[in-house]
């Protein structure tokens, strides 16, 4: 009866509250349940209170702010392609970046392809993909991991983030002794491992320091056009002989 009065008492008492955020406060402050709820409830916030922090802190929790979605930015080098029209819908929800298609046959999948630099399949197994394009990837549990596909999403969030992310390291950086369960799962390996990481992005999304990759992606790109080109001449030149051997 008693938690019960408190409950309608906190009710009325979040509707002075202003936004969202002020309710959730008024529920961690004014645990109902339990006295060993409340009291334990009750030592994290002394805990927090005392905690010693850095100078600054106040500026460092003024630039972090909530993290913005990845940018789905459209991928038109790839497509992911299946046979199965129960999976194109949930395909399309996946991988909202790149192209969707239902292929039904060897033709198809070569088209494809040809289209595209990269192609993946998403099916389990289709008889007449094995030999339809260098291009063809075979990944049937793309769908339950999209970043495999969609790397850019990733790297487009922590690009669009950066700074909040850096800001809210900061804060973690200037806090001694966090009362428990502040930053569980958190240690110094893991902050370096994502400051690492965001050093090698740049404001895009790019990776820094990958001219290498980029030359060998020119020189690939080259490659192809040269053989494209020398495919044309042979053709040409094998159209000719039978033009002049009577098969025209």
């Amino acid at each position: 009866m008693v938690e019960r009065i408190c409950e309608e008492v906190l009710k009325k008492i979040r509707r002075g509250a202003q936004t969202a955020y002020g309710e959730a406060k008024l529920s961690i402050y004014f645990p109902i349940g339990s006295e060993e709820r409340i009291s334990n409830v009750q030592d994290w916030v002394r805990k927090a209170l005392n905690t010693e922090v850095g100078d600054g802190i106040d500026e460092m929790l003024e630039g972090v702010s909530p993290l913005s979605p990845p940018n789905r930015t459209r991928i038109g080098d790839r497509a992911v392609v299946t046979s199965d029209p129960e999976k194109i819908e949930e395909a399309r929800k996946a991988f909202p970046e790149v192209a969707v298609e239902l292929v039904e046959n060897r033709r198809e999948l070569r088209g494809v392809a040809a289209n595209h630099e990269r192609v993946i399949l998403i099916d389990e197994a289709i008889p007449w993909s094995s030999d339809a394009s260098e291009r063809l990837e075979h990944k049937p549990g793309a769908v339950d991991d999209p970043v495999e596909i969609v790397p850019e999403r990733v790297l487009s969030f922590f690009a669009e983030n950066a700074e909040a992310v850096r800001n809210a390291i900061n804060v973690w950086k200037s806090i001694d002794a966090p009362p428990s369960g502040l930053f569980d799962g958190i240690d110094d390996g893991r902050i370096d491992e994502v400051e690492g990481l965001l050093s090698r992005l740049d404001p895009t999304g790019g990776v820094k320091g990958n001219e290498e990759v980029k030359r060998v992606g020119r020189a690939l790109s080259e490659l192809d056009g040269s053989i494209a080109d020398a495919e044309a001449r042979i053709n040409g030149e094998i159209e000719s002989v039978f033009a002049l051997a009577g098969f025209a």
